[in-house]
């Protein structure tokens, strides 16, 4: 008779009986199917294929006395399947970074974020960001500061998501100090002489 047992350890049979006692494996042969999700071991545990989404997955096994091979009975295995946890860090750009020319914010969003309780492999999740007239996080988790930024401090978010289960997602956000230019103005000395008299141009442009 077809019976359903969740997923409560390592084992599946330690509430299969034989003869009206616990099972004793050595006296039955066990046969599974294996699913992409799940697959039941000749020793009872039961696996969980690497890069099984979250979700709640069966399997069927079937039990057969040793001694009567023809007696059998088959139950299913419920075990239910979590998400990682996934954690996008904050993360600060102290700089200043040069408004001016903006570029490279030079840090990566993804260097202090996890999954599953390790560094984020990029490869592995997602980046979206909504970019704002300051900053861009791109997709490669790069930060970019867009040129002719005034001096200041911004920030901007980024959402991770991981690509196993789209829905496992958390926020972060950036904060970039941009500073100012460097501008030097230099003395400047016309070797002339210039016709006091009539004046006009010095020959000479300060900027140069």
């Amino acid at each position: 008779m077809e019976k359903t047992e969740e997923m409560q350890g390592s084992m599946y049979w330690t509430n299969d009986t034989l003869n009206g006692v616990k099972v004793v494996p050595a006296d039955v042969v066990i046969t599974s199917t294996a699913t992409t999700a799940l697959s039941v071991n000749t020793d009872g545990s039961v696996s969980v294929a690497a890069g099984t989404p979250a979700g709640e997955y069966t399997i069927q096994y079937t039990i057969c006395e040793k001694l009567n091979p023809s007696n059998c009975d088959t139950a299913t295995v419920t075990v239910t399947v979590g998400k990682a946890i996934i954690d996008a860090i904050d993360d600060v750009v102290a700089g200043p970074i040069n408004g001016k020319d903006g570029g490279d914010a030079g840090i990566n969003v993804l260097t202090n974020d996890t999954l599953n309780g390790v560094k984020v492999v990029p490869a592995d999740v997602v980046i979206t960001s909504t970019a704002t007239t300051a900053l861009s996080v791109n997709t490669d988790g790069s930060v970019s500061v867009a040129a002719g930024t005034p001096a200041g401090e911004y920030t901007i978010q980024y959402t991770i998501c991981e690509k196993l289960n789209p829905s496992n997602c958390d926020t972060a956000t950036v904060t970039v100090t941009v500073g100012k230019a460097i501008i030097d103005a230099i003395d400047d000395v016309v070797a002339g002489p210039i016709n006091g008299k009539d004046g006009g141009d010095a020959g000479i442009n300060v900027l140069d």
